[in-house]
């Protein structure tokens, strides 16, 4: 149990201290296929009734994650909903069904989902830094599972899928976190119910060989269209591990802090950016990784940068660091936990040491990890897009890869005379910006209450233009943007910046004190970004016309999608706007801009005015309004990597902007959603990423559908798709009318949930302004829900089938299925 937190929500969390490691040997991918087949129906709650489907029901959001040493169930919902969804996750642990059909079906759902792994860069990476390691770990092995390591029909692994599921799941082994608006008893009642329900017996003993590297430690990678990284893996055996300290050098690893390592790397256009993660952590052994994303010159000199990393690495133990560097962390940390949601907070807390982590690490504890790191000789892998390796892929028991081995290089040590990053200034007190004299004029920028208790807030801006920018400028101010995105992270505030056509939208979300100082700041670079990113943003524009090798295809194309809304123009698949030679202070002497501030304190506000003053562009008193979408057919084909999946992203608008409509049809997405996941990912095994949601994006309203498919066509997932909606309207008309009410009250209670906490207040109410409504239009939304008949579901399923399509793929137009 963890303290109770304020709000409506609440999560769970259990960690079993078991993963891929503990599984059987003789089936790779056993502990993962475990955790998969657990949400699919248990003893009490049958595949329909079971966790997943209910916290998708009531609104809330779930996941699991298999690890090398555990495995962590994690859900988040209304607080009343709480109780019902513990008592779920305790059946599926302590009583699966382990149906055999439904084994079957979901090993195909793995095996999709490893063949997409097979493209992605991380997983490909930490396969061939794996190679490195002695065959005797069980690091060096392959675990992700696919459909010939998993042979369900064999009954030895059937024994052993239930003997591991026997011994990892029992309470010895398993952490239970709960956290919510509930009082510290009832929350004590919760847990001692749990420990009742769970399988009794004694923890798991884990073990591991020794770690140790080969002697072949220079490895370059070929992955066809990927950016050029150095990795360096640090292969440690003797430090014990410490959450707080990895992540305190992680956080100045990533720092784009003036004087950081970062900084001085990018000025000299060694690396564009830098991040450490932790692949693998058992006891005092673990695999750390420093990637380096590599600019052109360090493309050329490799061995500069390793040697200016580990350079830095010595320059950062030492004690004329740790004033600055652990006063910021501290702070941040504090932030950071402040605004989170509760699995947010369930996760941080989880992990070993992070009850400490606030007061941040010892010095000679960041000392040690630092010494064991350099006394390791890390693994070097180079990642490169171009094609020129040789010959067969190499085995590793699993993910091919494209590898060869290199002579080592010695590494390059010039004097960098590095120093102590600066502080963040927006990590101490904030500044007094209210002018002195004359009281100006108020802007008129709309504000939402009510305060928020915990100092959290949000301030949304859009501009609109006249004649819009190209696409180069936008990118131009968004690399002038990256390093302030950083140091508002750590501020405790989440910056966005938004390309929507023919406006830009920028929002500051979190710790709302802050935000007016943020903002000032952030004012001259709008209005005029550093020469050195005018170049650099046409060349981004040039590749943002096609999909990369850097995240997950589906992902990519949602990340797409607001723009594709806003912009009913081909901007978004050719990556530029139309051809103009005007400056970014001409577009910006003709733009005008609107705005909304949500739970600001009172005394904050005249500071946020005196802020807004100096934003590029005009304000106006008037709300922008937008026009309704009509019922036009557009297919965005936006090329990607060649070869590997289909991703599909349908969006179907809204076509009235009014309160009734929007109500019924977030009732109606409701009702799709868990069906569209069961026909989709379960029945016709399309892939693994299945998902259906109501959605609003750049202030337009509807539901959309996305899926990412290792087997079927852009054209075969639109034909399912449409199919699955004219045979669902027609189950709607026999849905019994009180299951249909039941829903309808569960969505506007969800929609009184959501509405109570300032995340979900200030987004919705965002998009309203957006699609040119008052921000009150949420509230009218909420009151239209309790009015719904049935018939005004079946309403919303036609104008669902009539309305507009907007497709976004990696794949170009079919000839026969569209529209």
């Amino acid at each position: 149990m963890v303290p109770s937190v304020a709000g409506t929500q609440a999560a769970a969390l259990v960690r079993i201290h078991a993963g891929s490691h503990d599984a059987p040997v003789a089936y790779p991918g056993l502990a993962h296929f475990l955790e998969h087949m657990l949400f699919l129906g248990s003893a009490q709650y049958t595949a329909e009734a079971a966790l997943m489907p209910f916290v998708q029901g009531v609104g809330g959001q779930l996941n699991a994650t298999t690890r090398e040493r555990h495995t962590d169930f994690f859900f988040q919902v209304p607080a009343r909903h709480l109780e019902q969804a513990l008592l779920r996750l305790l059946d599926m642990l302590t009583q699966p069904s382990l149906d055999l059909d439904a084994q079957r079906r979901e090993r195909e759902v793995l095996h999709a989902e490893f063949l997409a792994r097979a493209q992605d860069r991380e997983t490909l990476c930490d396969a061939a830094l794996a190679t490195a390691i002695t065959p005797m770990h069980p690091a060096s092995r392959f675990h992700a599972g696919h459909r010939e390591t998993l042979p369900v029909d064999d009954p030895a692994f059937q024994q052993a899928l239930r003997g591991y599921l026997d011994h990892a799941y029992r309470t010895g082994n398993i952490e239970l976190l709960l956290t919510g608006p509930q009082d510290r008893s009832e929350l004590q009642r919760l847990a001692q119910m749990a420990d009742a329900r769970l399988r009794p017996g004694a923890s798991m003993p884990q073990s591991a060989p020794a770690l140790h590297t080969r002697t072949d430690r220079w490895l370059t990678l070929h992955l066809p269209q990927a950016r050029p990284r150095l990795l360096l893996g640090f292969v440690i055996d003797g430090c014990p591990k410490s959450a707080s300290v990895e992540d305190y050098l992680a956080s100045w690893i990533a720092s784009e802090a003036p004087g950081g390592l970062l900084a001085r790397l990018r000025d000299a256009d060694l690396c564009q950016g830098l991040a450490m993660r932790v692949p693998y952590r058992f006891g005092d052994q673990g695999v750390l990784v420093i990637e380096a994303v590599l600019g052109g010159a360090g493309q050329r000199q490799r061995a500069v940068v390793a040697g200016a990393v580990l350079d830095w690495l010595r320059f950062f133990a030492a004690p004329v660091c740790w004033p600055v560097c652990s006063a910021d962390y501290q702070e941040a940390t504090r932030r950071r936990l402040l605004g989170t949601e509760p699995l947010q907070r369930l996760r941080h807390w989880v992990e070993p040491g992070a009850w400490s982590c606030e007061a941040g690490p010892e010095p000679e504890a960041v000392t040690t990890l630092v010494r064991c790191m350099l006394a390791s000789d890390p693994v070097t892998l180079t990642l490169t897009g171009e094609d020129g390796a040789s010959g067969e892929p190499v085995d590793t028991q699993g993910f091919p890869l494209r590898m060869t081995h290199q002579t080592p290089e010695p590494m390059a040590m010039p004097d960098w005379c590095w120093q102590v990053p600066q502080p963040n200034p927006w990590l101490r007190s904030t500044s007094d910006m209210i002018e002195s004299g004359q009281p100006a004029e108020t802007l008129p920028l709309r504000a939402l209450g009510p305060q928020d208790e915990g100092g959290q807030g949000a301030l949304m801006l859009r501009w609109r233009f006249t004649n819009p920018p190209a696409a180069r400028h936008w990118h131009a101010v968004d690399l002038a943007l990256r390093s302030r995105v950083w140091a508002a992270r750590q501020a405790g505030v989440e910056l966005a910046f938004e390309h929507l056509g023919c406006s830009w939208t920028l929002s500051l979300r979190g710790f709302a004190e802050i935000m007016p100082d943020i903002l000032a700041d952030l004012s001259p670079l709008l209005a005029r970004p550093p020469a050195r990113y005018v170049a650099e943003g046409a060349c981004r524009a040039e590749q943002a016309a096609t999909l990369g090798q850097e995240a997950m295809l589906l992902r990519q194309l949602l990340d797409r999608l607001p723009q594709a809304v806003a912009d009913p123009g081909e901007s978004l698949s050719t990556g530029l706007a139309a051809a103009e030679t005007a400056n970014l202070e001409d577009h910006w002497h003709d733009a005008v801009w609107e705005g909304l501030a949500v739970g600001f304190p009172e005394a904050r506000m005249a500071t946020l005015q005196s802020a807004l003053r100096s934003l590029p562009g005009r304000p106006i008193s008037a709300a922008m309004a937008s026009v309704a979408p009509g019922r036009t057919n557009r297919w965005l084909h936006i090329p990607g990597p060649s070869g590997g999946e289909v991703a599909y992203v349908l969006f179907r608008p809204l076509p009235g902007l009014d309160a009734p409509s929007e109500a019924a049809w977030r009732v109606f997405a409701r009702l799709l959603e868990g069906a569209f996941f069961r026909r989709l990912r379960s029945e016709l095994q399309l892939g693994y990423a299945v998902l259906c949601r109501f959605g609003q994006f750049a202030g337009q309203a509807g539901v959309f559908f996305a899926v990412q498919s290792p087997t079927a066509s852009a054209g075969e997932i639109h034909r399912h798709v449409e199919a699955f909606l004219e045979a669902f309207s027609l189950r709607l008309h026999d849905w019994p009318a009180r299951d249909l009410a039941t829903v309808t009250r569960e969505t506007a209670e969800q929609q009184g949930e959501a509405l109570a906490e300032w995340r979900g207040r200030s987004e919705r109410a965002w998009q309203a302004v957006l699609a040119g409504q008052a921000p009150e239009h949420i509230e009218a939304v909420r009151a239209a829900m309790g009015v719904l008949r049935p018939a005004d579901l079946i309403q919303a399923s036609r104008s669902l089938n009539g309305a507009g399509r907007l497709v976004l793929s990696n794949a170009p137009m079919p000839t026969s299925e569209w529209p």
